[in-house]
C-alpha cells in the first residue's frame, strides 16, 4: 500500500520543464525614425546553429519551428503575437514577424525568444494589426505562394508567376508578358485612407513597368508605374511622381511606399525616405469592381519585368517614422536587432522527477 502511495505521489509530482532556452532580442532605437510606432511587425531574422533542430545538432524541437515563440518579458509570461514566415531546420535560419506593442525611438526595445520545448504553448497569432488589409510574402524561393497573412483571406490568383529568392526569404518573379497575380477586391481591400508598400527589383532600367495597381480600364483607384528613372503614382484622376534620376532602377532592390488619405496629399517614399509629395489632395475611385493586380496594368495593358516581394496594403497613412523603421528593419534585419547570448533553462520539453517525490 505504501509503495502504491509513493508511486501515485511521484506521478502527481512529475512536472514539464517547458522551454529549454531563451535569448534576448534588442531593437536598435536609432533605426526607428523620429517617433514611436505602435503594434509594429518587426522582422526577426536569426541565423544561428543553436536554432537548428535537435536532430541537426541544435536546440529547437519542432521541424517547422513551432516551439520558437516570442515574449515581452524575460520570465516568459506574456507571449507576443508572431508569424513564422520561414524556418530551415538544418541551418537554424528563422524569418519571423513579431508584433511589438511600442517601437521606441528614445531607448532600445527588448523582447525575448524562447525555444526548445517538445510541447510548446499555442502560438499567439495576429502579428499584423487590424490596419493591414493584405500581406503577401510569396513563399520560400522554391515554390511561390499567394496566401494573405493579414487574416483577411485575400488569396491571390497566380498567373505564371514563378518562385525566386527575395529581399526577405522568397519572392515572385514576373516575366513582363504573361505573369501577374490578381484578385477581385472586397470592400476591406479598398480603404479610403491608404498605404501600399513593396520591395521591387526591376530587371529593366528603361521603359515602362507596372508593379501593382487597383482598378480596371480607365477607372483606376491607384497604380504604380515607372518610366525610365521616374516613379509615378496614379491616384484617381491625379498623377504624382517621385523623381529618382540618381538611383539605378535596374537589378537593385527598392523599398517603395505610397501613402494617401482624404485630408493629405499623396506621398512617395523610396528606401525609407520621403521622395516627393503630390500637389493636390487625391480622390480615390473605388466605384468600379475592377481587380487588384501585381505585375500588370489592365488600363495600359502593360506588365512588369522583375521581382516583387512583401506587398502590404494598409488602411491607414503610415508615418514617416514607421516607413523609416520598416525600411531599416527589412533592408538589414541583422543590424536592426541584436540577438543576446543563449540562456539554458534546463527544459527542452523533458520531464523531471522532483526530489521531494522520491523521499515521500
Amino acid at each position: 500500500m505504501d509503495s502504491l502511495r509513493v508511486l501515485f505521489f511521484i506521478l502527481l509530482s512529475t512536472q514539464c520543464w517547458g522551454f529549454g532556452y531563451k535569448r534576448s532580442i534588442t531593437i536598435d532605437h536609432t533605426k526607428c525614425g523620429s517617433g514611436d510606432s505602435t503594434d509594429f511587425p518587426v522582422l526577426v531574422y536569426i541565423s544561428d546553429a543553436t536554432f537548428k533542430t535537435v536532430a541537426n545538432g541544435g536546440h529547437v524541437q519542432s521541424g517547422s519551428g513551432n516551439d520558437i515563440l516570442f515574449y515581452s518579458d524575460s520570465g516568459g509570461s506574456t507571449q507576443i503575437a508572431s508569424e513564422i514566415d520561414g524556418y530551415t531546420a538544418t541551418t537554424g535560419v528563422v524569418y519571423a514577424w513579431v508584433k511589438v506593442s511600442t517601437l521606441s525611438v528614445s531607448s532600445d526595445t527588448v523582447i525575448y525568444v524562447f525555444y526548445g520545448d517538445s510541447s510548446p504553448p499555442s502560438r499567439t497569432t495576429g502579428a499584423w494589426n487590424s490596419n493591414f488589409r493584405g500581406v503577401w510574402h510569396f513563399g520560400d524561393g522554391s515554390s511561390v505562394t499567394n496566401t494573405d497573412s493579414s487574416g483577411n483571406s485575400h488569396t491571390l490568383t497566380n498567373n505564371n508567376v514563378t518562385a525566386t529568392t527575395g529581399q526577405i526569404y522568397g519572392a515572385g518573379s514576373y516575366n513582363g508578358t504573361t505573369a501577374y497575380m490578381t484578385l477581385t477586391p472586397d470592400s476591406n481591400l479598398k480603404p479610403t485612407t491608404l498605404s501600399v508598400s513593396m520591395w521591387a527589383n526591376f530587371t529593366n532600367s528603361s521603359g515602362t513597368e507596372y508593379p501593382t495597381m487597383m482598378g480596371t480600364g480607365a477607372s483606376i483607384a491607384w497604380m504604380w508605374y515607372r518610366t525610365g528613372s521616374t516613379l509615378y503614382e496614379s491616384i484617381g484622376n491625379f498623377s504624382y511622381y517621385a523623381s529618382n534620376s540618381t538611383t539605378s532602377w535596374g537589378g537593385t532592390w527598392k523599398h517603395i511606399v505610397m501613402t494617401s488619405s482624404s485630408s493629405t496629399n499623396v506621398k512617395v517614399y523610396i528606401n525609407g525616405s520621403l521622395s516627393n509629395t503630390g500637389s493636390a489632395t487625391p480622390t480615390i475611385d473605388y466605384t468600379n469592381s475592377g481587380e487588384f493586380s501585381i505585375g500588370r496594368s489592365t488600363s495600359a495593358t502593360g506588365y512588369y519585368t522583375g521581382i516583387v516581394d512583401e506587398v502590404h496594403v494598409v488602411g491607414s497613412e503610415l508615418s514617416s517614422s514607421w516607413i523609416t523603421a520598416e525600411y531599416n528593419n527589412q533592408n538589414s534585419p541583422s543590424t536592426f536587432i541584436t540577438l543576446g547570448a543563449e540562456t539554458a533553462l534546463g527544459g527542452g520539453g523533458q520531464y523531471r522527477l522532483p526530489m521531494m517525490g522520491v523521499g515521500a
